[in-house]
C-alpha cells in the first residue's frame, strides 16, 4: 500500500508560492481533507488541494494529451479502470477535469488509508512552505506543501 501511495506523491511537484500569510485552512488541515477526500472519491475537492503546478505534472504522467487526441478509445480504457466518461467529455476535459476525474475513482481511493487509521502530525512552516508528517501503518511519510496565494497546497510528498 505503501508503494501505491509512493506512486501519488511522485505525481507531485513545487508550486508557485508567495509570501502573502494563509487566510485559510492549516497546513495539517489541507493534508487531512486531501486524504479524506481521496478516500471518499472526491476528486474535485482532490483537485482544489492540488497547485496548478502539480495537475499540470500529473497530467503530463497520466498522458492526459495523449488521453485528448484519441478520446474514443480513452473512454473505452478509462472505463476499465472505473472511470466513466464518454469521449465528448474526455475530448472537451480540462487538466484539472481530468485529474478531478481520475481521483474519483475507485482505483485511487483504494490507494489512500482511510482516515482514521492515519496520525496526521503538527505541521513545521517555514515562510511559504510547510511540511506535515502522516504515519500510516507504522511508517511516516513527509507531505509538503506550499503557500499558493494565501491557501496552502499539496507540494510533494516524502
Amino acid at each position: 500500500m505503501k508503494k501505491r501511495i509512493l506512486v501519488l506523491i511522485l505525481l507531485m511537484i513545487i508550486s508557485v508560492a508567495c509570501s502573502t500569510p494563509p487566510t485559510g485552512e492549516a497546513p495539517e488541515t489541507v493534508v487531512k481533507n486531501f486524504i479524506e477526500a481521496v478516500f471518499n472519491e472526491d476528486g474535485e475537492a482532490v483537485a482544489g488541494y492540488l497547485s496548478s503546478d502539480l495537475i499540470a505534472e500529473f497530467c503530463v504522467d497520466g498522458n492526459f494529451e495523449a488521453i485528448k487526441a484519441n478520446p474514443e478509445m480513452s473512454a473505452e480504457n478509462l472505463e476499465s479502470i472505473d472511470i466513466h466518461v464518454t469521449a465528448e467529455e474526455t475530448e472537451a476535459m480540462s487538466e484539472a477535469g481530468f485529474v478531478a476525474l481520475v481521483f474519483s475513482s475507485s482505483v485511487m481511493s483504494t490507494q489512500m488509508a482511510p482516515l482514521e487509521t492515519v496520525e496526521i502530525g503538527e505541521a513545521a512552516i517555514t515562510g511559504s512552505t510547510a511540511t506535515v508528517p502522516v504515519t500510516t501503518e507504522g511508517s511516516t511519510e513527509l507531505f509538503q506543501l506550499v503557500l499558493a496565494g494565501d491557501s496552502w497546497k499539496l507540494n510533494s510528498f516524502l
